[in-house]
């Protein structure tokens, strides 16, 4: 039998961002910083941990990385997910 926990789309889980999630991260911001000059400094690239993960809310990777998600398509973050559980 199938075990399960409870997930929250505000629960933050760790990726690993490949390139392609780099390049879309960082046009997005050019983007942003083309409207809102002031606001936005240059591109710096999500902090990552010892193996290599950053961290995210669900819901803003996938508002940022998720419309580049598709069967056969090059993925903007590995497969493996990590998600955070409270003790």
């Amino acid at each position: 039998m199938n075990k399960y926990i409870d997930f929250n789309m505000n629960h933050y889980i760790k990726v690993k961002i490949t390139k392609i999630g780099l390049d879309e991260l960082e046009r997005q911001h050019n983007e942003y910083k083309k409207v809102y000059p002031l606001a936005f400094k240059e591109f710096i690239a999500p902090n990552v941990d010892e193996d290599g993960f950053s961290k995210w809310q669900m819901w803003s990777l996938m508002c940022q990385l998720g419309h580049l998600l598709g069967n056969g398509f090059s993925v903007p973050f590995m497969p493996e997910i990590k998600i955070e559980v409270k003790k």
